[in-house]
């Protein structure tokens, strides 16, 4: 796999230098700059806010966690890569670009555009940094790897554990317990360097809630929950991470519930400098698995047969 990573990080380079090379290359509009130009603008306008841009929120996408703007603009993960991944550092490079490479907006006054390249996710993309930044100096600011972190973070998504377990008919007015598992609710990091400049950030899982399909009111609870244990009898045993099904689901699509068990993560984040803060809104991840409940007296018959 580091292999793999080094031969894309050497393309990544190649491309760059190719890029460089086409001194001749005509201005484009903005619109063809394709999704790392939108990165970079995204990036670009949370650099002074330690978060998404205004408009813009952070979701869960195949590539990783991208920031989505209301412009269809989405965060780190355009040509070359993006996303996925998660703990330990990126080391990430910057690239002069050639006259007449395609922007989204013109640099501000005492900036200019760069191009990023990260080696353990294969992020690339547009940065704006200092005009006197060099590969070697990057004058990158952490604000702006906050967005590229943000898009290596990689949080599990949920596989919790039910009572009745899944595949076994639950009944109705018997609590349907879930938990997850102590491998699944515990931090997880990404963080990203260029030369001195870093940007972590810290996901830590803080509630489920579960939505029991069919229209019914969901519930929340914090924490993981609480495992049932088979060999106790319920009495002894309780949980505050359950549901009660009022009726059968012999009615439902399938003849059964569809039920999302979401897990919220509060995000926060540090950077060289003493930068840092919230991540917002919070990160969630989301799992939808069926549910059958029957009758009592429906299993009662059923078992005397």
């Amino acid at each position: 796999m580091r292999t793999l990573k080094n031969v894309m990080l050497a393309a990544a380079i190649t491309a760059v230098t190719i890029l460089q090379a086409v001194q001749a290359a005509p201005p484009a509009s903005a619109s063809a700059a394709g999704p790392a130009a939108r990165a970079a603008a995204a990036a670009s306008a949370a650099a002074g806010t330690g978060g998404p841009p205004a408009g813009c929120r952070v979701v869960r996408t195949p590539h990783g966690w991208e920031v989505i703007c209301g412009n269809g603009g989405v965060g780190p993960g355009g040509p070359g890569g993006g996303g996925g991944g998660g703990g330990g550092t990126d080391t990430c490079k910057l690239f002069p670009l050639p006259p007449g490479y395609p922007f989204p907006y013109p640099a501000p006054k005492g900036e200019k555009w760069m191009w990023i390249v990260c080696q353990m996710t294969e992020q690339t993309g547009l940065v704006l940094v200092p005009t006197g930044a060099t590969t070697a100096n990057p004058g990158v600011t952490p604000q702006e790897l906050l967005q590229w972190a943000l898009a290596a973070l990689s949080v599990p998504a949920p596989r919790p554990a039910t009572a009745p377990p899944r595949g076994h008919a639950g009944l109705v007015g018997l609590a349907e317990w879930v938990w997850l598992p102590a491998s699944q609710w515990r931090p997880a990091t990404a963080q990203v360097a260029v030369g001195p400049v870093w940007a972590k950030v810290t996901a830590v899982p803080g509630k489920i809630t579960i939505s029991p399909g069919g229209g019914l009111p969901g519930r929340s609870c914090a924490g993981p929950g609480t495992a049932y244990n088979p060999k106790l009898p319920a009495s002894a045993q309780h949980t505050d991470c359950s549901y009660t099904y009022p009726q059968s689901s012999a009615l439902q699509p399938g003849h059964a519930y569809q039920v999302s068990v979401t897990v919220t993560w509060t995000a926060t984040w540090t950077g060289s400098g003493g930068a840092g803060g919230a991540v917002n809104p919070p990160l969630q991840e989301t799992t939808t698995f069926p549910v059958r409940v029957a009758e009592g007296q429906a299993l009662v018959s059923g078992g005397g047969q």
